[in-house]
């Protein structure tokens, strides 16, 4: 789609995607000047905008999940600056997460002009509970965590709703800071139509980076996440 703005434009005639997207994005076939980067990242815009609007439309939560949701948030979200932190433990070392609490605290100051008299909260997200526990302990009143069974959806199909629940309220945080090629996390971004930030744990780049279409997060095997 991307590649060809015939069929961008026809997103635009259905509402999937803004016109403004699929302008942008023409300037990679047009204007000289851009970098590969630059034509890279207005051309996969298309496709990211598309993805959100599927979501946000189509993929519908049960109403009761979705109360739930919606009343969690309400209590912990809407008073308080909060950064989604998802840590796929198969992706990362322990030693990692100095690098994820890291660019948390540097968001925080990044962003202090915006958060006037809001509380900065960190949502975390991850497939190992014990570790969610012990980060309660060692940073108190910082930490929030979803309702649910924590676990892979392929391991029992009781885990399904955390997992939905994680995805929903990481989509719902200010900002979120993922484990570099994890496709879990990339839905939450997806949906709330914003750059996460990322560490790629195990690849041995423990920086913390924004994606970038044109050099997207990759998982310990060396596969991008898109």
């Amino acid at each position: 789609m991307a590649a060809n703005l015939k069929n961008a434009k026809k997103l635009v005639d259905y509402g999937f995607v803004r016109s403004q997207t699929v302008e942008k994005a023409s300037q990679a076939f047009k204007d000289p000047k851009l970098s590969e980067s630059q034509k890279i990242r207005y051309l996969y815009s298309i496709g990211f905008e598309f993805g959100g609007h599927v979501l946000n439309n189509y993929w519908l939560l049960k109403p009761n999940l979705l109360a739930k949701i919606d009343s969690y948030a309400r209590q912990n979200f809407n008073q308080n600056y909060v950064i989604g932190i998802q840590l796929r433990f198969e992706f990362l070392n322990q030693s990692d997460i100095d690098a994820f609490v890291k660019c948390a605290y540097n968001l925080e100051a990044t962003y202090k002009e915006h958060l006037g008299n809001q509380i900065v909260k960190w949502y975390i997200s991850s497939d190992q509970s014990s570790f969610i526990q012990d980060l309660i302990k060692i940073y108190p009143g910082r930490i929030l965590s979803g309702e649910g069974q924590i676990g892979h959806t392929a391991e029992n199909q009781n885990n399904y709703e955390r997992s939905l629940f994680d995805i929903e309220l990481l989509s719902r945080c200010n900002e979120t800071i993922l484990t570099g090629g994890s496709t879990f996390g990339f839905i939450s971004s997806i949906k709330s139509q914003k750059r996460p930030y990322y560490v790629e744990g195990q690849r041995g780049t423990k920086d913390c980076k924004q994606l970038d279409f044109s050099a997207p997060a990759r998982n310990p095997s060396g596969f991008s996440i898109f």
